[in-house]
């Protein structure tokens, strides 16, 4: 939201500047603050590519990054399941799946992906931690409840030592001609700047955005590039749904048919919020419900009842909520395929624009 408020800005800015250059120079200013940082994001990627992150393998577990905090992973693989999709009736199914899914997710501050690649199933498990001897102690713990978990409900699973999941990250070469394009371009401002604060601003902002993305760059003296194309959940329409028993099996066999029939890579990050937030849906609820009667608003009322029914599963059925995130790397012909067919189940899938967000994700 603030990023688009701030390109708004900028291009008001340019209209702006046919009648007051002094009015525009302020209002570009309000923009440029508004997407400083992710301008230069956009910059670096389409530039420079992906930065490489420092891994490290230690005990068994990975170590990424080199900073004050730094991330820990361990990963599961899953080799067998006693029940498959065919093998349970739809409440059989939404119990089991209910009760995996809470004892998986048991470390309010560690970070859950379920990964799905090239019909191999994983878990991986992160948590971030200054004290890198205290993160092992606790991922140790988390994997070993895991492993016990899973086995209590007939799911095979085993500890993978050294193994990386393979995405495909390959080196590129920097795209000078953008880089000296766009600074030739800043220069030419700041030449006109001299009689026109308004073009002074945006020249030394390009300016300045190159300047630090170039540094970055000599840092790690590295580019890197994925081959897949990346899809991320924009929105997810479904949680404000209560789909019936069966119809929850028939979407978690429809998936699995998906996601077993492409060499796309799903990644599922789940987090358990906080039960503040979780509450917070009735009072929203509630607050739809209340304005929209008062002002006499279908569009409010029918919001209440689509936050309601939300709230609702987690009374009656005593659903847990969890933040998700989903990422899934594809090849460029598949994306549209796969985009649709999420669409369908209430999934709002697009590209993003400034990919380098999701690094950690990824790795």
């Amino acid at each position: 939201m603030r990023v688009k408020a701030g390109i708004i800005i900028v291009v008001l800015s340019t209209f702006i500047a046919l009648f007051s250059l002094l009015l525009a120079s302020l209002v570009v200013v309000v923009g440029i603050a508004l997407i400083y940082p992710e301008a230069v994001l956009l910059l670096y990627e389409n530039i420079f590519g992906f930065p490489p992150l420092e891994v490290r393998v230690k005990r068994g577990y990975y170590v990424i990054g080199s900073g004050k905090k730094r991330r820990v992973t361990a990963i599961i693989r899953v080799l067998d399941v006693q029940h498959g999709l065919y093998d349970l009736n739809p409440i059989q199914f939404w119990g089991q799946s209910k009760f995996i899914l809470e004892g998986l997710v048991i470390d309010p501050d560690a970070y859950y992906d379920i990964v799905f690649s090239k019909r191999e199933y994983f878990i991986r498990v992160s948590i971030e931690e200054s004290n890198p001897k205290q993160a092992l102690i606790r991922l140790s713990s988390i994997v070993n409840n895991l492993l016990r978990h899973l086995k209590s409900y007939g799911i095979k699973a085993r500890y993978l030592e050294n193994v990386s999941i393979s995405l495909e990250f390959v080196k590129t070469n920097p795209k000078w001609s953008i880089f000296s394009s766009l600074a030739i371009l800043a220069v030419s401002l700041i030449k006109i700047g001299l009689k026109s604060l308004y073009s002074l601003i945006l020249g030394l902002a390009l300016l300045s955005m190159l300047f630090i993305i170039y540094l970055d760059y000599q840092r790690v003296k590295t580019c890197l590039s994925l081959k897949k194309e990346i899809l991320v959940l924009s929105n997810n329409e479904s949680f404000y749904t209560s789909p019936g028993y069966s119809e929850l099996l028939n979407r978690a066999r429809w998936l699995n048919s998906l996601v077993n029939s492409t060499d796309a890579v799903f990644i599922l990050r789940l987090k358990p919020v906080e039960q503040s937030i979780a509450d917070n849906l009735d009072l929203q609820a509630y607050r739809a419900y209340e304005l929209g009667t008062a002002l006499d608003k279908l569009s409010l009322l029918a919001r209440s009842e689509r936050i309601y029914r939300a709230s609702e599963r987690r009374w009656k059925r005593r659903e847990q909520i969890y933040s998700i995130q989903l990422l899934i790397l594809c090849d460029g012909r598949e994306a549209k395929r796969i985009e649709r067919s999420l669409n369908q189940l209430g999934l709002r899938i697009n590209k993003p624009l400034i990919k380098m967000r999701y690094l950690d994700t990824i790795i």
